[in-house]
């Protein structure tokens, strides 16, 4: 099953003029921070999308299953899903690296670097893994269009992915 041409029309102003273009826009005027702010706020959006009809809110397990397979499978495997829902914590509630479950030593702290540094972690930092901004925008588009691609494919949770949609804020200035 595809979405129809309203649901096209939707996920046009909502997720490619909405949540990409502007992790686009902040990433070529240089605002890494604000882009990485988007790209986790987006992959909330994204589980909001994919969690069980009778859900209202997303759940961390929400964010971490939708990260284990749509952003680990995209080339992040040797960063957990704990570590990024850490990162997500640090940087959305208090613009840090540090989060309540990198201070229990439950995950490592993301470092974020630019394009031409390697994924991986810093040999003589062992608790600190470094992902590159853009690599990380690049499997969070591709794990948007993958999670679409397969709500489509689910009839149930294709009339789910409508209705919610209908709710996000829709950007119709475009």
């Amino acid at each position: 099953m595809a979405f129809s041409d309203e649901m096209n029309r939707l996920i046009d102003h909502v997720i490619e003029n909405g949540i990409k273009r502007g992790i686009e826009v902040t990433l070529a005027n240089q605002c890494g921070r604000s882009a990485l702010i988007l790209i986790y706020a987006g992959i909330d959006a994204m589980a909001t999308l994919n969690m069980p009809e009778s859900q209202v809110e997303v759940k961390p397990d929400d964010f971490k299953a939708w990260i284990d397979k749509y952003i680990r499978s995209s080339g992040f495997k040797q960063v957990s899903a704990d570590e990024f829902y850490g990162s997500r914590c640090g940087l959305l509630h208090q613009f840090g690296v540090e989060s309540r479950l990198s201070r229990a030593q439950q995950c490592r702290i993301i470092a974020y670097a630019g394009a031409s540094v390697p994924q991986g972690t810093i040999s003589c930092v062992p608790k600190i893994i470094v992902v590159p901004v853009l690599a990380l925008k690049d499997a969070f588009f591709n794990g948007i269009n993958q999670c679409l691609k397969d709500l489509s494919e689910d009839g149930t949770k294709a009339m789910i992915v409508e209705k919610r949609l209908k709710e996000f804020i829709v950007d119709m200035s475009r």
